[in-house]
């Protein structure tokens, strides 16, 4: 966390994987399981991005968190991460919000490469409750893709399915947060998307 005085930002940022251990850790632990920090009709979340905000991050971020907060009241609060650290930027941002930490409108979320956090009906209560997302994506990163989403038989757009309540599957209709900004390969333009 820091702090942006000229600017009245107040940033919480978070890394992203770094080791092949942890790579690996990741790549083993892509189930889904139900979102139960707070009461979200059918929210399924990904294991391992979940397990590691609330098992081994939450408790010290809310703590420095209410610090930070408390101390630059008035500051915008920026959100971010990339590539695993944008998952437990996700998870951050909802939590703080719905814990009564921040109001969801003094928030940005911005995110960098990150993967599938959550079904669609987490997908809805984040862009609900934090409406101010920017999802970046660069052309051809593989991260964005993770874990994979059910798509229809002969189709590739990836199934909405806000009815699944899950039975921990390896491949279930994981869904991003909208909006995605999309970069081309050589960043030199890049194009709004609202849908997976």
């Amino acid at each position: 966390m820091f702090v942006d005085n000229a600017n009245s930002l107040f940033i919480a940022s978070f890394r992203g994987t770094n080791s092949n251990s942890e790579l690996l850790t990741e790549g083993l632990h892509l189930k889904d399981v139900k979102y139960d920090l707070y009461s979200l009709n059918d929210a399924r979340v990904t294991q391992f991005f979940y397990s590691a905000y609330k098992d081994y991050m939450r408790s010290d971020f809310l703590e420095n968190f209410q610090d930070y907060t408390e101390q630059f009241s008035g500051y915008t609060i920026v959100i971010t991460g990339h590539s695993l650290g944008a998952a437990m930027a996700t998870h951050a941002a909802l939590d703080v919000v719905l814990g009564g930490y921040a109001d969801g409108d003094d928030i940005l979320h911005y995110n960098y490469g990150s993967p599938r956090v959550g079904n669609y009906n987490f997908a809805q209560e984040v862009q609900k409750y934090v409406p101010t997302i920017f999802r970046i994506v660069h052309d051809k990163d593989p991260v964005p893709h993770i874990p994979g989403c059910k798509t229809a038989l002969f189709h590739s757009k990836c199934q909405e399915d806000a009815t699944y309540s899950g039975q921990n599957d390896l491949i279930w209709p994981a869904w991003h947060i909208q909006p995605q900004i999309f970069y081309n390969a050589d960043s030199s333009s890049y194009k709004t998307c609202t849908a997976e």
